[in-house]
């Protein structure tokens, strides 16, 4: 008896999570400057997530996405992949908000606001998140394990942040459905090919400095 219970209620919570929506969003940073920026949509029902992606949505995501096929425990839908090779080049001076809802839109032109330096740059991040601009009324989300969740992970320590949760380098937001969510967190990154060219300048420099003093010696002698 129970373990035809058991199966009943698999089947009942099968049924009732068919139409639910599982939304991962993770960005990793890496000390180079490069970007990748993951979004995973997925369902226990993968018609449910085809549904809200149009044969237009995918040759639109195409070109800036990478696409493939999502699954992991039993949920199954779509994984996009967006890289980039230097975070300068999708940041500005400027007060910058990002929306993280625009998954169908063109990538945006500024992601981060960035005081330049020398030697490092500071970033600093300015996202919004609201999950109803991203799904339809007739599909809910399953937040019922943490299936909504922002994450960044960083290869050099994080300045000041808004997170749910901190583990090392990494940031987590448990993002709320029913509001709009805001995420900010902000970390310094250093600029490597100004130390090399301050190094090279130094060493020239120093070089420069030995070849005179060693001729005003010989002069002397």
């Amino acid at each position: 008896m129970m373990r035809h219970i058991k199966y009943i209620i698999v089947i009942l919570l099968l049924l009732v999570c068919t139409g639910c929506v599982k939304l991962e969003e993770d960005m990793e940073i890496k000390s180079n400057k490069s970007m990748t920026y993951t979004i995973n949509l997925s369902s226990y029902d993968k018609d449910v997530v085809d549904k809200y992606f149009n044969k237009d949505d995918i040759n639109n995501l195409k070109r800036y996405y990478s696409i493939k096929e999502y699954k992991k425990d039993n949920y199954k839908g779509i994984k996009l992949v967006w890289k980039v090779k230097n975070i300068d080049d999708v940041s500005s001076t400027s007060d910058v908000v990002f929306s993280l809802n625009s998954i169908k839109d063109s990538i945006p032109t500024n992601v981060f606001k960035v005081s330049k330096g020398w030697f490092h740059n500071d970033y600093s991040a300015n996202f919004i998140f609201n999950v109803e601009d991203i799904i339809d009324e007739d599909i809910s989300i399953d937040e019922s394990n943490n299936n909504l969740i922002f994450k960044v992970m960083l290869d050099k320590s994080v300045k000041s942040n808004n997170a749910d949760k901190v583990k090392g380098n990494t940031l987590i937001w448990n993002l709320d459905s029913s509001n709009t969510n805001e995420i900010n967190f902000s970390f310094s990154m250093f600029n490597y090919s100004h130390i090399i060219i301050t190094i090279i300048f130094a060493l020239f420099f120093l070089l420069v400095t030995i070849l005179s003093f060693k001729k005003i010696l010989e002069k002397r002698v």
